[in-house]
């Protein structure tokens, strides 16, 4: 027993060494080698021009939005490449960060199929490359450089070798598995990334080139197999199928919470993100927590606090409280003080995880400001002007954090001069606000009838708080009807707020996907109908649906069908329409998803 042991600590000790050697000579090789950096395929292939390129104008964008979702690895942001050339390296990640994609790799994505199918694929690429890059999936790479300076089979065996007897493993198999698994492991993150990313995953693995799938068709256009350090496409394409299934219900859970804390269920939405999280602890889900337990804040405020400014990175879905007398100097309830630092826990969390990831840092800057830590709140905001310097949610957010930073400095005249260049109605309330502050009560009249001018576009509590303050009666009488009155636009088959255990819905739901669990303390019902169309529902009552296929395909369409929305909130690279129980998903102007509820 004594002896096996001294054997397989002397092995322990082996291997560490080799690693340790390894690692050191690796790091001097990578800096010899310059295969390791974007530059040499820069200069060997040169770059493809976005701006005469529509398609790698695309693929840049798409980029970034899988960006925005998935992790940042650490001490290098992820930077995308295109260059000109028509064959290798279709697609490679570097360890400086940059991820290098072919002109002919990008053609093939979107060879012989639709824009919706090709971007898909596209983002599966990409998200399979930021996989590799955040996982630093560069060691096997790091170690062959350092032998042979150059990809050769017979370095590779050394390494594999080298390892595998020092860790008393097989030579032949230890090593290729790991890098097989390695590429599953991306195939199934980046499948994950492009689903969070809003794309159409399933097209990924239809079939569309005669009986051959994405993967399937890549190595044929490619004529690359990976050898034996990839599975063949067919055993991807079959791992994917198998996990299909539970990576789109794991994605469409988050979605739900993302759903829910838009209709304002922030406590039901909690448990969403937290049980996605156990699953995949992305800082997207760090951030959504956060902007709950923000808005659950909010919830246990004082109305002279919430309505002080109008935030505008805050949705305002929650009915308007009524505007107590009270002075600015309330303090803030222990409750709201709880989820505020809640808020800034999981924000300050999700901004440490994604270097350039700028929404969290304006929740974290808005958490900091009710709070009143200025000086951390000028801080964050100026790192999000930086990542975002032309945004008018960064310019008008900083204008208040700068109003409140320097109690010494009256930095009044600045803040206002800011908010005076921004065109948005939240930028007329908080100019209104600030020179009522000043008891500048006349050009704070003019400002207020400057907002009510903007009725259409104003959320019901900031209008009512408009209307008053103009002594507008017969406005404020009004039941706002143009904010409730539209139907959602489309048939559906079973209404919103059906139970499921109706004999009608038993009928209808019975061959339709299906899925039942327990999130936190809710018994939950997730069904996806033969339209790919999803429904939640939440102690046995359908909550909310999502529409993938809306009959309004244009935001025109939607304007003439049911006129403006009661608010426009950010979401991802577009925008929600709300209207009421029922809001549009917009992306370039077109119309992607409508969400209905019955809250």
């Amino acid at each position: 027993m004594t002896i096996m042991m001294h054997n397989s600590i002397c092995n322990k000790v082996l291997l560490l060494c080799t690693l340790l050697l390894l690692t050191s000579a690796s790091s001097h090789a990578n800096q010899d080698d310059p295969r390791a950096h974007a530059s040499f395929y820069i200069n060997t292939y040169g770059l493809v021009d976005p701006a005469q390129s529509p398609l790698a104008k695309r693929a840049y964008q798409i980029f970034e939005r899988i960006h925005q979702v998935a992790e940042d690895p650490i001490g290098v942001t992820p930077t995308l490449k295109i260059i000109n050339s028509d064959g290798k390296p279709w697609a490679i990640a570097l360890p400086d960060g940059y991820i290098i994609l072919s002109r002919a790799a990008l053609e093939i994505c979107y060879q012989g199929v639709d824009e919706n199918t090709g971007d898909a694929r596209l983002a599966f690429v990409l998200g399979h490359e930021l996989s590799h890059l955040t996982s630093n999936d560069f060691w096997h790479r790091k170690m062959y450089l350092s032998l042979s300076g150059k990809n050769n089979s017979d370095s590779l065996e050394k390494v594999s070798a080298l390892i595998s007897s020092a860790a008393g493993a097989s030579a032949d198999n230890d090593w290729r598995k790991t890098v097989r698994n390695k590429e599953l492991r991306a195939d199934e993150t980046g499948f994950t990334y492009a689903a969070l990313a809003g794309f159409h995953t399933h097209l990924i693995l239809s079939d569309q080139h005669g009986g051959k799938d994405f993967l399937n068709h890549w190595v044929t256009q490619t004529r690359t197999s990976g050898g034996d350090l990839h599975f063949s496409p067919t055993e991807r394409s079959d791992f994917l199928h198998n996990r299909f299934s539970a990576i789109i219900s794991k994605v469409e859970y988050f979605m739900s919470g993302v759903r829910l804390a838009h209709f304002g269920q922030y406590e039901d939405a909690i448990h969403f993100f937290k049980e996605f999280r156990n699953a995949f602890p992305a800082h997207e889900v760090l951030n959504n927590l956060g902007y709950v337990n923000l808005q659950l804040a909010r919830k246990h405020m004082p109305a002279i606090l919430r309505y002080r400014y109008w935030l505008p990175t805050l949705m305002e879905s929650a009915p308007p409280f009524v505007t107590r007398n009270r002075s600015v100097g309330d303090s803030m309830p222990l409750n709201a003080q709880r989820h505020l630092k809640r808020a800034v826990k999981y924000l300050q969390k999700a901004a440490d995880s994604h270097t350039t990831h700028v929404t969290s840092r304006l929740n974290l800057t808005t958490a900091y400001l009710y709070l009143e830590d200025y000086h951390k709140a000028r801080a964050t905001i100026e790192e999000a002007r930086i990542l975002a310097p032309s945004s008018q949610q960064v310019s008008e957010l900083r204008a208040l954090v700068l109003y409140g930073q320097e109690k010494e400095i009256d930095m009044w005249p600045i803040a206002t001069r800011i908010l005076a260049d921004i065109d948005s109605a939240s930028a007329l309330y908080n100019l209104a606000r600030l020179h009522e502050e000043r008891s500048h009560d006349e050009t704070a009249q003019h400002y207020w009838l400057k907002l009510l001018a903007q009725e259409s576009q104003i959320p019901e509590a900031y209008l009512r708080i408009a209307c008053k303050k103009v002594s507008d009666t017969q406005r404020c009488k009004k039941p706002l009807a143009h904010h409730s009155n539209h139907r959602m636009p489309l048939k559906v088959k079973l209404k919103i707020g059906t139970d499921i255990e109706s004999p009608k819905a038993r009928k209808m739901l019975q061959s339709w996907q299906h899925q039942h669990r327990k999130i936190g303390p809710l018994p939950v019902d997730l069904y996806i109908d033969p339209d790919g169309n999803s429904w939640l529902a939440i102690h046995s009552k359908l909550s909310i649906l999502a529409f993938t296929n809306p009959p309004y395909q244009t935001t025109r369409e939607l304007i003439t069908c049911c006129d403006n929305p009661v608010a426009i909130e950010p979401f991802g690279d577009g925008e929600i329409w709300s209207y009421g129980n029922w809001s549009a998903v917009i992306n370039d102007q077109n119309v992607s998803e409508i969400w209905g509820t019955d809250f």
